[in-house]
Order: C-alpha cells, then structure tokens, then sequence
C-alpha cells in the first residue's frame, strides 16, 4: 500500500502589512490630492517646467514637463531655475501635475511674465508708449514755477486732454 502524504504551507500576515495594503489606495489618493512645495528646474523650450518636490515621495515621478497654471487666462511668464512653486494633480490623478502659487519671492522667480494677444483684452501701456491723460476740468492742479525768473505758485485747471509718455514701470511685466 502507498502511502499520501498531505502538505499544508501556513504564511503569517502581520495585521500591519493587511492594513497598509488595503489603505495603499487611499493613500494614492490623499497623497495626490495635496500640494507639494517644489524648486524649478528649468523651464523647457514649450514653457513647462522641470520640477523637483521638496517630499521624497514625489521625486521621480515624471515632473520633467509639468503645465503652468497662472490663475487668470491669457498670461505667459518666463521663469527662472530656484523659483519655488506648489505642484499639484487634476483631480488627484498623478499622470496630470500642474505648478502654481509662486512663492512672494517674485524677484527672483521669473524674468518676464507676458499678456498673450487677444482681441477682447484692454490695451496696455508700456515705457516709452504715449498716453492721453485727462484731468477734470473742475480740478485745479497747484503749479510752482519760474515765470519771467521769478517764482510762481499758483494754481490752473486744464479744459483738453495732456499728451504723456510713461516714464517707468515693472521691467518684468512685458505686454
């Protein structure tokens, strides 16, 4: 007679290892419904940026060519390497980052931001660019002066637009 031999293999699972799997999920979840503090890279040649997060967790999950978001539409900006940025994901979803809410170090975070034409935009005025300025006629405006070398105060009201140029301005904000 031939003898059976039944076999029975018994695998321990901790109570944490069951845990962390069945909350793996949630945790993706929450992880990627989060904002992470990140440095800037660089910023590629099609505007988007390079980013490295602060968090471990984070790091080399493909943020080589991460959106910007502005905020407000029809705005572009060039954006130095070390500005810092928050990195986010559309709808918790880690295949769809995008960086926004620069740090108040805006200085040193980019080099030029740009209004992108469009026709139902108002116009801009830049340095250089001359501009109609109008005074109401009811206002008097004080003047101190020379007249005939002697000083002059006093006041006159204007009754048409002055011609101006703007003088100064933000050298980072391009139009």
């Amino acid at each position: 007679m031939r003898e059976t031999l039944l076999r029975t293999e018994a695998h321990a699972v901790s109570a944490s290892s069951a845990l962390n799997r069945a909350l793996r999920g949630l945790r993706q979840k929450i992880d990627y419904s989060r904002l992470y503090p990140c440095k800037v890279a660089a910023q590629n040649g099609d505007g988007t940026l390079s980013l490295v997060p602060d968090d471990a967790r984070m790091k080399g999950h493909g943020l080589e060519r991460v959106k910007i978001r502005y905020g407000l539409p029809g705005f572009k900006a060039n954006v130095r390497g070390g500005a810092r940025v928050r990195l986010g994901f559309d709808a918790g979803d880690p295949s769809r980052p995008f960086a926004a809410l620069w740090d108040e170090d805006g200085e040193s975070s980019v080099d030029s931001i740009e209004f992108l034409p469009h026709s139902q935009q108002a116009g801009v005025a830049r340095i250089g660019d001359p501009v109609d300025v109008f005074v109401d006629p009811g206002v008097p405006i004080p003047v101190v002066g020379t007249l005939d070398g002697q000083p002059f105060v006093g006041e006159m009201t204007l009754a048409t637009p002055l011609l101006a140029v703007i003088a100064g301005g933000n050298d980072s904000l391009r139009a």
